[in-house]
Formats: structure tokens, sequence, C-alpha cells
């Protein structure tokens, strides 16, 4: 038979947060060295690899960590939001330059490539392109999410980088497969689309990534939402005394975004 407990927590035996993350990165790794093996790749491939999966870490734990872990239902201070928004719109303006390349020599592969812009022209315009979705994405995320708890606000920039990774895939890949579906020279057939598809690849690798490391923080934030001692579990909802800082039922800490009322903690 069932104790209490049990039945007072339906869900105690599913997967603990941190096994979606733990998951993901032996996902990454496996298909890693995978590759690398039957690549067969030198300590150089081994070493470029390996910054690469380190580079994608240290991009994560910016994110998430930049933001602050504590009080998720609180809207991230706008000292601290700057760091997540930079990071997505940056990585948005990434896949705008990537898509600029593949549109670029898709084009080109439709005029037989007889036209082509001059090198200046065209990193003027990939740098252009860049910057301005840099900057307008920026803003527009910045404004979407500054009044949003802490984890909804970081749920939403991780999942506009999966969404416009996702699309930067099907484009580039729509390009590449035309671009190398045309007569023209061998040395460049294709190169334009294959840097967005590996732009838009790592970006969606980062998103899901995000998502894996927010999971973590769901139990905490279910906890923080739905007022519930962190020690007990004792429902806090309406049971808090005016000025108490513990909870009634076994005397721990009560975090003071719980202490808040529910509109003040929304806000």
């Amino acid at each position: 038979m069932m104790d209490d407990k049990a039945r007072a927590h339906p869900l105690s035996m599913t997967l603990p947060p941190w096994t979606y993350l733990a998951l993901y990165w032996a996902v990454i790794v496996m298909f890693w060295s995978m590759a690398s093996v039957t690549l067969e790749a030198g300590p150089a491939g081994w070493a470029t690899g390996g910054a690469y999966l380190a580079g994608v870490l240290l991009v994560q734990v910016l994110f998430v960590f930049g933001a602050g872990a504590t009080d998720l239902c609180d809207p991230i201070p706008s000292s601290r939001l700057w760091i997540p928004v930079l990071v997505a719109s940056f990585i948005l303006g990434l896949e705008a330059g990537g898509l600029f390349l593949a549109i670029d020599e898709a084009a080109w592969a439709y005029t037989g490539y007889t036209h082509q812009w001059s090198a200046w022209a065209a990193l003027a315009t990939l740098c252009a392109c860049f910057l301005v979705v840099w900057m307008v994405s920026g803003l527009v995320l910045w404004r979407w999410v500054r009044r949003l708890p802490r984890m909804r606000a970081l749920f939403r920039l991780a999942l506009a980088i999966l969404i416009c990774s996702s699309g930067t895939m099907v484009v580039a890949i729509a390009c590449l497969e035309y671009a190398t579906s045309r007569p023209g020279p061998a040395w460049r057939a294709g190169q334009g689309p294959a840097i967005a598809v590996n732009i838009g690849f790592t970006a969606s690798i980062l998103g899901v990534g995000l998502i894996a490391w927010l999971k973590c923080f769901s139990s905490r934030y279910e906890r923080q939402k739905a007022p519930a001692c962190a020690k007990c579990g004792y429902d806090l909802r309406g049971s808090i005394p005016a000025g108490s800082t513990t909870c009634p039922e076994c005397g721990a800490a009560i975090p003071e975004a719980m202490r808040r009322g529910p509109a003040e903690s929304g806000a």
C-alpha cells in the first residue's frame, strides 16, 4: 500500500530534471565521437571537436547563469537581462549572415555564375545584415521578455533560437541542393549554403541544450510559482502569517519570492 507521501506526489517516480541535460550531452558526445572515428580525425580533429563542444557549453552556461538562477518567478533585473538577450540576438545575427550567404549563392547559381558581387560589396552587405539583425532582434527580444518571470523569459529566448535555427537550416538546405545542382565552378558550389547549414545546426544544438538546462530548474520554478515549502512540501498558499519568514509546518526559511503576493510575484 502506498503511504501518504507517495499518494500526495503521484509524479515522484518520474526522471529527475537533470536527467534530460545528462541525456542531451551524452547524445552530443556520442555523435561527436562517432563522427570523429568515422572521418578518421587525427589529434587536431579531436581537439577541434573538443573546442567546439566546450564553446557550446560555455554559451549555454553564460545564457542560463548570466541571468541568475534564483527567484525564478521574478523578472530578470535589467543589469542582467542584457546577457541572455545579447547571446540570443548574436546567434540570430549569425543565422541572418548565414542565410545571406546561402541565398546569395543560390541567386548566383540561378544566373549561371555569370554575375557576381565584388568581394568588398559582398563583405559589407554580410556585415550590415549581421549587425542590423543583431541590434533589431536584441531590441525586440528585450521588450518581449523584460517583464516576464525569469524562467519564462529564458524559455522564450531559447525557443526563439531553436525556431529560427530550424528555419535557417530549411532555407540553407534548399539553397544547397539548388546551388549544387546547377553547372558551375566546383570549387565554389555549395560553400555559402554549407556555412548556413553549419550555423543553423549549431544554433539548434544550443537551443535544445538551453531548454534541457532550463528543465533542471523546472521543479524549483513550480515550487516558487505554487508556494510550497522546499523542505517538507507544505502548501503555503494563504497560510503565511504577515511578517513570517518561516514555514508554519517545519520552520524552514521561506524564499522572498514566495512571501510576496501573486500579483507582485508575476509582475
